[in-house]
Order: C-alpha cells, then structure tokens, then sequence
C-alpha cells in the first residue's frame, strides 16, 4: 500500500498503513510522548545505530518510515513492558 503524506511543520512525514493494533500514528506525534520538540528535531537529523547509521529523516524521506515505526515500537516496549501496568500513550 503506498505511503500517506502527512505535512509537518518543517518536514514530510510519512505514515504507512499498518494493522490496526500497531501504534502508527505520526513519528513526531509518537515522540512528543517522550520527548520535547527540539529532542525530536535533533533525532530525526541524528544517524542512529538501529537504523544502520541512516537518519530517520532520510529513512522518511525514502519511503521507509515502516523502519522508524519498528524502531519506536521496540524502545516503547522496552520502557513500558506488557503487564507492568505502566501507561502507553493510547493510539488515536
């Protein structure tokens, strides 16, 4: 299925349809939960180690935003696992 442009304030964001019970809202959206606008800004630019030294911006760019998606979801998990009662921001 293509990808759905989402305009942001300085940058394109992609979301790609996923399952229903897979948090897909926009990256920026999902990180505000997180972290602050400029924290978000400065990732997005930042090579990162999950992604194989790719930005996520680039990955967005490049029609691969499913892999930003997967890396969120995995450091979500890791903050708040299952079970652990803890709150995860709930999908719109």
């Amino acid at each position: 299925m293509p990808s759905k442009l989402l305009k942001g304030d300085t940058m394109a964001i992609y979301q790609t349809p996923a399952a229903a019970t897979l948090d897909r809202r926009p990256i920026r959206e999902r990180l505000a939960a997180f972290y602050t606008d400029l924290e978000i800004r400065c990732m997005m630019v930042t090579p990162q180690e999950a992604l194989a030294d790719r930005t996520p911006g680039e990955l967005i760019i490049a029609g691969r935003a499913e892999e930003v998606h997967q890396l969120i979801d995995r450091v979500t998990a890791q903050l708040y696992p299952p079970g652990e009662g803890a709150h995860v921001p709930p999908v719109a």
